[in-house]
């Protein structure tokens, strides 16, 4: 089949205000929804990441999704406070996947692709979070408990030095009242313990789920959970300066060696003030994305 063009235009107004982390991706996420609608391919799930739900079927035409977009993608860590923005969301979205989707009564639930949890106990607010087993980041390391020990500490806050924030997160709400994930290195299963309870527990462990292994490796941090357990600062420090700054891009640079992506997509080219493409990832386990290349073209408002 030949390649196939549809044009979707981003505006300045849709983007996000406010002090919450959550609901800037939320509120990135539902307009990345309404162009998945526009399009009218089937090309974007309820958790907008590019595929059908389940278990690896399907086919990838040989079709590219444009969209214009007014603000060129910056950084691969969209947790921190100075990128935590709409112009990377509408990338990432399709890259980086997570715990839960929206159902298509608007209603938060398991994304069964990346994993399962459940409330266990009110009393305290217990959660138990399993990984699915064929998970894995697109350099083929497994998805694994490391990865949220990692989400958990650069967003709870409790990590200081000279009384301030090692990470520097755009907001620590939910994790900051949690306490560390109960696991072990390399664990596919995890139980988190609330000390307050949370009403928005079930949308915990959302975008951006960060790959511990490559803060490990460009830290030169040995054992990031081991580190986390026994709070030595001196490795978390390490850790937050690349979780801070490692991720942050020049326009055009790609660093695919610690870019690794864990949704149906993974980012192929970027060419500064034009376009950034993303190509369907070869390893990605879940229903194959519907079309096999999206390009986000960058246009000055």
């Amino acid at each position: 089949m030949g390649q196939r063009t549809v044009a979707i235009h981003g505006r300045r107004s849709f983007n996000v205000e406010g002090n919450s982390m959550l609901s800037k991706q939320r509120s990135a996420r539902s307009l990345s929804l309404l162009a998945c609608g526009a399009l009218a391919l089937g090309a974007c799930s309820t958790a907008d990441t590019g595929e059908g739900s389940g278990g690896g079927d399907g086919e990838t035409q040989d079709q590219t999704i444009a969209f214009a977009w007014e603000q060129e993608f910056e950084a691969y860590n969209g947790n921190t406070s100075s990128q935590n923005a709409t112009k990377n969301t509408v990338v990432l979205n399709r890259v980086l996947t997570q715990f839960w989707e929206y159902d298509p009564e608007g209603q938060v639930a398991p994304y069964e692709p990346f994993g399962s949890f459940q409330k266990t106990s009110d009393d305290p607010l217990t959660v138990e979070y399993t990984i699915n087993e064929d998970a894995k980041w697109s350099d083929g390391e497994p998805i694994d408990c490391d990865d949220m020990v990692l989400k958990w500490a650069a967003q709870s806050g409790k990590f200081k030095k000279d009384d301030k924030d090692v990470f520097s997160p755009a907001a620590t709400t939910g994790y900051e009242d949690m306490q560390q994930p109960q696991c072990e290195d390399g664990d596919k299963k995890f139980t988190v313990v609330y000390d307050e309870p949370f009403a928005d527990w079930s949308a915990s462990f959302d975008q951006f789920i960060m790959p511990a292994h490559i803060v490990e490796k460009e830290a030169k941090v040995e054992d990031l959970v081991a580190a986390v357990t026994d709070k030595d600062m001196d490795a978390i420090g390490k850790a937050a300066k690349f979780w801070n700054e490692g991720w942050v891009l020049k326009a055009g640079e790609l660093k695919p060696d610690i870019m690794p992506s864990s949704g149906p997509y993974m980012i192929d080219s970027w060419t500064a003030g034009q376009s950034l493409t993303l190509k369907a990832n070869p390893q990605w386990w879940g229903d194959a994305p519907k079309a096999s290349t999206i390009v986000f073209r960058f246009i000055a408002g």
